[in-house]
């Protein structure tokens, strides 16, 4: 009977612990340099990465966007997992109707960011300013986007990314696929004559404009 009682209790102790652990997420915000990760994070406004400072993103980090917020790159981020351990930046509740902002590399952002084994996921942008771009955007900042995926992203041109400035952005080994835009549902450059697709897929994107 004593060990019936004490199973019993261990079991309710579960029952009661399991879903806090689920949902203790800490939320971020605002400013970020310095390191973030592993673990998951619960994004619950913009993100700012100041001019000349870094933020390193471990590998096993997901970000999970309760809203439709940016990350707003004035200086570097590099967000480098592994082939056994993705970063991953996507929207909250993935059965609702809200999207996140995607990456927004700003004019005068440094140019040795690296996004690599990272899936960025369910973004949208049709309003002004900011309806360029949808996973990626970068004006006139050169990066590298190496074995990753883009996937389900919606903006009124460039729908998985869109390059422009003269930026010279690199997508090696990458999956650009189920985007959308009025124009270039995948990928849009203009302007970026040294921007290269290599060995990527790029399928299943749809462009709506005549």
């Amino acid at each position: 009977m004593q060990r019936l009682i004490t199973s019993l209790i261990l079991s309710l102790l579960l029952v009661w612990l399991i879903p806090a652990l689920v949902f203790a997420q800490p939320s971020i915000s605002g400013v970020q340099s310095g390191t973030l990760g592993p673990g998951t994070y619960l994004v619950t406004g913009d993100i700012q990465v100041p001019h000349n400072q870094t933020l390193t993103i471990l590998p096993g980090t997901t970000f999970l966007h309760n809203g439709h917020y940016f990350w707003f790159i004035y200086g570097e981020i590099q967000a480098v997992g592994t082939a056994d351990s993705l970063i991953q930046f996507l929207r909250e509740q993935p059965i609702t109707a809200h999207r996140w902002g995607g990456l927004r590399f700003q004019t005068g952002a440094s140019n040795t960011s690296v996004i690599e084994n990272c899936i960025i996921d369910n973004c949208y942008n049709a309003a002004y300013p900011n309806y360029y771009g949808g996973g990626i955007y970068s004006n006139g900042v050169s990066f590298t986007v190496r074995d990753s995926k883009i996937s389900s992203c919606y903006a009124s041109s460039g729908g998985g990314a869109y390059i422009t400035g003269g930026a010279a952005v690199e997508f090696d080994h990458c999956m650009v696929i189920k985007n959308e835009a009025g124009n270039g549902g995948g990928l849009y450059f203009i302007s970026s004559p040294n921007s290269a697709v290599k060995n990527s897929l790029i399928a299943r994107n749809k462009a709506t404009s005549t």
